[in-house]
């Protein structure tokens, strides 16, 4: 049956068959039994992510008072809660599982829901005896020297309910947790396919325990120990005939599991590379005709990436089978008391306990054995006092009197007053003048001349790059003619139309920094819609703005460079100008500096705005257009308003040579009548006009 035909009902079914224990009671919460029935309802929930659900395993056969068989076993290898940071039981997982290859033991790996846990599921089609199944189970296990694991259930018959185990699928959790993994390790796209194939393997070819048990010579008297079989024996016993290659359907599985092998031996990387190379020319058909010559390689190298931080190079080796030699008759507890006196020395060395716990986990994160790792965690948090949950938090306080006492460095500015270091997000509706504004700022500190054609820059002069990627080299080249006035162009000023978006353009800008970090003063990126990044699906706005400036942001503030980058307004109004800026606030909130460039189509005259971080007070300043060579910077823009108002009113009256209203000249000059009230009235006071007695004012 096709997953896509699967209703709710029939994978609930499927869902029982698998999972089958007690129905009259089911497991929730931490240890809870619920005496009543399993229903449905209750698996539905569990699915949907509503309730979690565990099954009491132990059932009875044939009317028997004990319950002592079963449907399905598990060994659980869990990551305790005091365990490092980024640790995994997964390759203890994995060993499990191989070994149970070696006996003909059919074992499934699910991640669970606790970090770095993982569950190895076996599967039965008839009740199965517990005791046998847990024998076999804790023979492989002894086989393995894994010496931290749980055998699910925990008993061998029980006339209550015994430990339940908590299913898998759990919605809430999924997709990367309580799933079933593939041969690489990652969840199974399709999780009920998988549940299918388990199912349909148990009715065709169900395994048979008692001749497991025959087979390996298990002794059903022994609690979970057996020495009439070496586990390394049975190991050597795998790997010799998994290399003589296999059939179509293992190909893939069988080379993971190999490459781990010999990974947890150390072995080289080039060396594990040409065993696989020659384990597939034994396969029928080989890797390379399905897939292609790059298939081994390829996953080789994902494998030793993903789970053994790289693998080993040749160098690496010999360190590591001298010590394998030198430590072979060690015991664990040895190795640890030794590694524990080299820790505590460590600790001992240092006053601050952040710097203790710093160098502790230093220390701990170069052992390779997890048990030691793990165990050489558990006395740094008890030796420093601390729970393995704070010890995963790194405080970073200062003291207001520490504070006090800290030299700072002044602000570097680019341009004194106006562009701090660090991101500034400059803001402007279309064709309005902003690249030319820029083009012409960028000129000015490549060349050490004057900004905005006032601010002197000659102390603040450096490496200029200008990403133009929404012009051409001969439009630039038009502009800076005209900007230059045909002098020779700065030397500092490196211009580009051609960048890379996103994570590419960002390593990019790091690159160019690099080179020049001496020298490199100002970066512009223009614009930011020619520069940014796909979005991400079901990634929210504010966070798509928020991310797409943090690495520009970062680097700005890395370096102690400028960082511009030219960003459009909405056409919508507001009271609040800022509130134009097009996007969320994770732009303007993100961004170290916010400008906005003001200015009505058509006319010479434009007003620059700006707020940030590093500003004693917000500003807006007026900017006039100079035939062509920029804009130049002319004042308060306030005050240079009212200036301007000013001429504009003197002009009426020149050319109208007759008394006019406040309400008129208002008219006349399209302004606010109450604005030229104050300023006639103020212009009357100055001598510069007269008034009526009916209230008109006139040119003296």
């Amino acid at each position: 049956m096709n997953n896509n035909q699967l209703d709710q009902n029939e994978k609930i079914n499927l869902f029982k068959s698998l999972f089958r224990g007690r129905n009259d009671c089911y497991g929730e919460g931490k240890g809870h039994c619920t005496k009543s029935e399993l229903t449905n309802a209750v698996i539905k929930n569990h699915l949907s992510g509503k309730k979690r659900i565990g099954v009491y395993m132990l059932v009875s056969n044939n009317g028997n008072k004990k319950n002592d068989c079963l449907y399905f076993a598990v060994m659980d290898f869990d990551n305790p809660e005091d365990a490092l940071k980024g640790t995994s039981r997964l390759d203890d997982a994995i060993e499990y599982i191989n070994i149970c290859k070696s006996y003909g033991f059919k074992a499934q790996l699910e991640k669970s829901k606790t970090e770095g846990s993982f569950h190895v599921w076996h599967f039965f089609n008839n009740p199965i005896s517990a005791l046998k199944v847990r024998r076999l189970m804790a023979q492989i296990i002894t086989d393995t020297g894994i010496q931290r694991y749980e055998i699910f259930p925990k008993q061998d018959s029980t006339e209550t309910y015994g430990n339940y185990i908590n299913l898998p699928l759990f919605k809430t959790n999924l997709p990367m947790n309580t799933a079933f993994l593939d041969e690489l390790n990652q969840p199974y796209k399709d999780q009920w396919k998988y549940l299918q194939e388990i199912a349909q393997s148990l009715k065709n070819s169900p395994q048979s325990i008692e001749d497991i048990i025959e087979i390996n010579n298990i002794n059903l008297n022994a609690n979970g120990s057996n020495t009439q079989k070496d586990g390394n024996e049975i190991k050597e016993k795998w790997i010799t005939e998994a290399m003589n290659g296999t059939g179509k359907g293992n190909r893939t599985q069988t080379l993971v599991r190999l490459i781990g092998y010999w990974a947890s031996k150390n072995v080289p990387n080039d060396v594990i590379l040409t065993l696989m190379l020659n384990w597939d020319k034994n396969n029928n058909p080989t890797l390379e005709n399905s897939y292609g010559k790059n298939k081994i390689p390829d996953t080789v190298n994902y494998v030793l990436t993903q789970y053994y931080n790289g693998g080993t190079e040749k160098d690496e080796y010999k360190e590591h089978t001298v010590e394998n030699k030198t430590n072979k008759k060690e015991t664990f507890k040895q190795i640890l008391d030794k590694y524990t006196q080299e820790l505590e020395t460590i600790i001992n060395s240092y006053e601050n306990p952040s710097t203790k716990l710093k160098e502790a986990e230093i220390f701990v994160r170069t052992i390779t054995n997890p048990k030691i790792a793990g165990e050489l965690w558990k006395f740094t948090t008890n030796k420093l006092g601390i729970t393995a949950n704070q010890a995963k938090v790194e405080l970073k306080t200062k003291s207001a009197k520490e504070l006090q006492a800290t030299e700072m460095n002044d602000i570097t500015w680019i341009v004194p007053g106006y562009i701090p270091e660090g991101l500034t997000l400059l803001c402007g509706k279309p064709k309005m003048g902003k690249s030319w504004l820029v083009l012409s700022l960028a000129v000015a500190i490549a060349a050490g001349g004057r900004a905005f054609g006032k601010i002197n820059l000659e102390e603040y002069q450096g490496k200029v790059l200008y990403l133009a990627l929404e012009d051409n080299e001969r439009r630039l080249k038009k502009r800076l003619n005209t900007i230059c006035k045909n002098e020779p162009f700065p030397e500092d000023l490196f211009l580009s139309t051609e960048w890379d978006k996103g994570i590419n353009g960002i390593e990019g800008i790091k690159l160019w920094v690099e080179q020049n970090k001496d020298t490199a003063k100002l970066i512009v990126i223009d614009t930011l819609a020619s520069f940014r990044a796909k979005t991400i699906v079901n990634q929210s706005e504010y966070n798509k703005d928020s991310s797409d400036l943090e690495p520009i942001q970062k680097i700005a503030g890395q370096y102690g460079i400028g960082i511009i980058v030219i960003h459009h307004l909405r056409k919508a109004t507001s009271d609040d100008d800022y509130d134009t800026i097009s996007g969320t606030l994770g732009l303007t909130g993100k961004a170290d500096s916010n400008l906005i460039f003001k200015r009505t189509r058509g006319e010479a005259d434009a007003i620059l705005m700006g707020t940030g971080r590093d500003f004693d007070e917000d500003f807006e300043i007026a900017m006039k257009r100079e035939a062509n060579t920029g804009w130049t910077m002319m004042g308060n823009a306030e005050d240079f308003q009212k200036t301007q108002a000013r001429q504009q009113i003197f002009n009426l009256f020149a050319e109208m040579n007759q008394s006019l209203s406040p309400k008129q000249v208002a008219d006349m000059l399209g302004k606010n009548v109450n604005t030229i009230k104050c300023l006639l009235s103020k212009m009357r006071i100055e001598g510069t006009l007269g008034q009526s007695e009916y209230g008109k004012y006139y040119k003296i």
